[in-house]
């Protein structure tokens, strides 16, 4: 993270967004969120309110198959993927909009041969810019 946050802070006050799996948030592991939060980003999604539902808020899911049988299978489930956007350049970022995708666990191809996706829940960002009234997904 820390490499992360120097490679990003080298822009200056140009926009940017770091996104992905940090394994972190403001409960599970808060001290790496806080470095990010400190660093002059805002998370998009707890930003819209859209963690008010934990349940519904979560990226890394414990009775998901590939976690159900893991190391972590002990763990609560989780929101630790992110969209932090900068809070402090030229060009202001507003998120207008936050889901949880791809929640299915399991997937039927055709042939009918179960699969699972992944460990974790696609996270979907709206971001408009600036002024602009017109939302681009990240």
């Amino acid at each position: 993270v820390d490499h992360l946050l120097s490679i990003a802070g080298a822009l200056g006050d140009t926009p940017n967004i770091i996104a992905g799996d940090f394994n972190c948030s403001d409960v599970v592991c808060p001290e790496i969120y806080a470095r990010i939060i400190a660093a002059g980003y805002r998370d998009a999604f707890a930003s819209r309110g859209a963690q008010a539902d934990p349940a519904r808020a979560m990226t890394w899911d414990a009775t998901n198959p590939l976690n159900a049988m893991g190391p972590y299978r002990l763990c609560p489930s989780q929101r630790i993927d992110h969209v932090m956007v900068s809070a402090n350049s030229r060009l202001p970022m507003r998120p207008v909009a936050c889901s949880i995708e791809f929640t299915d666990s399991i997937v039927t191809l055709p042939g009918g041969q179960a699969i699972t996706i992944s460990d974790h829940y696609g996270l979907r960002v709206q971001i408009a810019f600036g002024d602009d009234e017109t939302p681009r997904d990240r």
